[in-house]
């Protein structure tokens, strides 16, 4: 072959194989840069659930501690402990 023909074909390769290297590092840059930002999100998310979580045990708990010093709650409490199985449904 003669230089004519060999020169552009050696330019195509040497753009190509820059190109490929280049869209590889950037495949990896971005894929890492995804994952790190996905695992970011995730760990603010379970921190935001968990507070929320903690949030509604902790009203629950004021709910039961409420309950619990109501008169009539504890009354009711205290009659189902007399009358235990069938007998506290029928009255």
């Amino acid at each position: 072959m003669s230089l004519k023909k060999k020169l552009p074909i050696y330019i195509a390769l040497l753009v190509t194989l820059c190109l490929v290297g280049t869209g590889i590092m950037v495949f990896n840059n971005s894929s890492k840069t995804v994952m790190s930002l996905s695992k970011e999100q995730l760990s603010i998310n379970s921190y935001r659930a968990g507070e929320n979580i903690s949030g509604l045990i902790q009203e629950e708990k004021a709910a039961v501690e409420l309950l619990s010093t109501n008169q009539t709650f504890v009354e009711l409490l205290q009659y189902r402990q007399q009358h235990p199985g069938e007998n506290y449904f029928r009255t």
